[in-house]
């Protein structure tokens, strides 16, 4: 799994960013230094219903997330129609209980939770360097449509 930044070590920031946003389409694209493991990532946020994840990534990348999806091959689909796809790259490990929250105090100081919330994590081996993942959600088309309706009555 990618490291956060240490808040007494931060890692260096990006080399290079660009944001756009016209309303419809919003666009983050930034460069890390050649150091990290993702060398470009780029977000692409289509208004509404689609977003679209790409990383230049020399490493197999992990994360986790909330609540208990539908798995089919590459994609993730939760109760409400969110659909997550890997549409580049390969999901090399799935594990339903990869992710334990360790619960700190200020400055740090880790306690014991009797109860830590525990997530599935995901890792996705990249294909020729990228990682790309896709996000839609059908909800956000409904509610957009049954929005227009009502503004036009």
């Amino acid at each position: 799994m990618l490291k956060t930044n240490d808040v007494n070590a931060p890692s260096n920031p990006v080399d290079d960013m660009l944001v756009a946003d016209d309303g419809r389409l919003a666009f983050i694209r930034c460069a890390r230094p050649k150091s990290a493991s993702i060398t470009e990532q780029s977000v692409e946020l289509r208004r509404l219903g689609r977003l679209s994840i790409h990383r230049q990534a020399s490493q197999p990348l992990t994360w986790w997330f909330a609540g208990k999806p539908a798995r089919k091959d590459e994609t993730f689909t939760w109760p409400d129609g969110t659909k997550l796809t890997v549409s580049v790259g390969t999901i090399s490990l799935f594990d339903a209980k990869g992710f334990v929250e360790t619960k700190v105090h200020y400055a740090g100081m880790k306690y014991a939770d009797p109860m830590p919330m525990v997530y599935p994590t995901v890792t996705v081996d990249p294909k020729n360097g990228v990682v790309q993942v896709e996000v839609t959600s059908t909800k956000a088309i409904v509610e957009e449509t049954f929005s227009d309706t009502e503004e036009n009555r």
